[in-house]
């Protein structure tokens, strides 16, 4: 019975932020969040966004009805740079008069073949950086077979 006991007190605490998540984004109306896409994780009540915010910090945004249109129609990549607006709050249609609970947020991204914040380009042998043709810090295994970049 004691471990019934223990797990039923632990549910008490509901979902726990894991620390790989990074700390919340919380944006003002008319704010801006400019960082890099993570991808998503599953948890809470929606789901989050992951990031490296500007810093190369790890951060994350609850998932939200706009949100998940703006990821949708964008469909970043691991890397790509995210900017996310915070706009004002919007009437869903289950909302009484004068009330707004749809969250508005607006997204934009572009690639970034920038190196990974957690991660430096790839060195060769002597410790020296290498970068492919067309600036990209990897290459095919073909290529790295054949000793070409």
């Amino acid at each position: 019975m004691s471990d019934l006991r223990a797990r039923a007190k632990e549910s008490e605490k509901g979902f726990i932020v894991p620390d790989e998540w990074g700390e919340q984004v919380q944006l003002e109306v008319g704010g801006y969040f400019e960082g890099r896409h993570r991808g998503f994780a599953e948890g809470g009540k929606t789901g989050a966004w992951l990031a490296w915010d500007s810093t190369g910090g790890l951060c994350f945004i609850w998932n939200c009805y706009r949100l998940q249109q703006g990821y949708d129609r964008e469909k970043p990549n691991i890397g790509d740079r995210v900017v996310i607006f915070r706009d004002s709050d919007y009437r869903t249609k289950y909302d009484d008069e004068g009330e707004a609970s749809g969250l508005g947020f607006g997204l934009a991204c572009e690639p970034c073949s920038d190196p990974l914040p957690e991660s430096g380009a790839p060195e060769d042998d002597d410790g020296i950086p290498f970068l492919c043709l067309g600036g990209s810090v990897s290459r095919s295994a073909a290529s790295a077979v054949a000793g070409t970049a």
